[in-house]
């Protein structure tokens, strides 16, 4: 037979000292980056990596989008902005009893809100004489969303009702397009009889922060900067049109 004989390693234990401890820390938290923040919300910073017998907090200048709890660490985002991303410069300070205390700034981004969704919409309507709906010197359709009405110039010149594929919008007669509600007008396409036609509309738009093209039959309405909530135009000359599309948000 044969005896194994095995040789006993003996690991004496290091004590680390509180500077060594709280030196460690820093250098653990030093390494550490913190994620981009893109919503609303809390967030756990990071206490103390490796001793319980070291204090981490946190601390910041005073932020119109964050609020802090330095001893928990609990980093609440109350806004986002809404220009760009703003940084937040954190400090957090590791101390222990019997050692000099250790500060590291961290800094965390907090990234723009995100554009809210637009719903928008559209909706599409002949505009027919023999449809309409006459009051005195005024001629009107509705949609689910708009009014559209024609407002005849002049005392003695009658609107013509009899026309059951376009509505006939005689000299210096008004044609107004206005939402019911909120919505907002964003773009506009109005069908002429023909492109000449058209071309008379086109220049007759009087609403401020729109601009009209005409391309064949067809004229755009389109809006500048913010969407506006109706759009007039007063005919330089006599113009026909028969329908019309609407692009909108709610």
């Amino acid at each position: 037979g044969y005896r194994a004989m095995l040789n006993t390693i003996v690991f004496r234990s290091v004590k680390l000292t509180a500077q060594e401890k709280v030196d460690t820390e820093v250098e653990m938290l030093r390494s550490l980056e913190l994620p981009a923040v893109e919503a609303t919300g809390e967030v756990q910073l990071p206490m103390a990596q490796m001793y319980n017998d070291v204090t981490v907090t946190w601390s910041m200048d005073d932020s119109e989008f964050a609020t802090l709890d330095g001893e928990t660490g609990l980093l609440t985002v109350n806004t986002l902005p809404t220009e760009e991303a703003v940084i937040l410069t954190l400090t957090v300070t590791v101390s222990a009893e019997g050692a000099i205390s250790k500060s590291h700034n961290i800094a965390i981004v907090l990234k723009k809100a995100a554009e809210p969704s637009v719903d928008t919409k559209e909706e599409t309507t002949n505009i027919f004489s023999n449809k309409g709906i006459l009051s005195g010197k005024t001629i009107s359709w509705a949609t689910d969303n708009f009014n559209i009405v024609g407002a005849q110039a002049g005392s003695t010149t009658a609107i013509r009702t009899s026309d059951g594929d376009h509505y006939r919008i005689d000299a210096n007669s008004t044609f107004t397009i206005t939402a019911k509600g909120t919505q907002k007008i964003s773009k506009i396409v109005i069908t002429a009889t023909s492109s000449s036609y058209a071309t008379v509309l086109a220049v007759s738009l009087t609403t401020n922060g729109a601009t009209a093209t005409a391309s064949g039959s067809a004229v755009t309405v389109s809006v500048n900067g913010e969407a506006l909530s109706a759009i007039e135009f007063t005919a330089t000359a006599q113009t026909r049109v028969k329908a019309i599309t609407i692009t909108f948000t709610a």
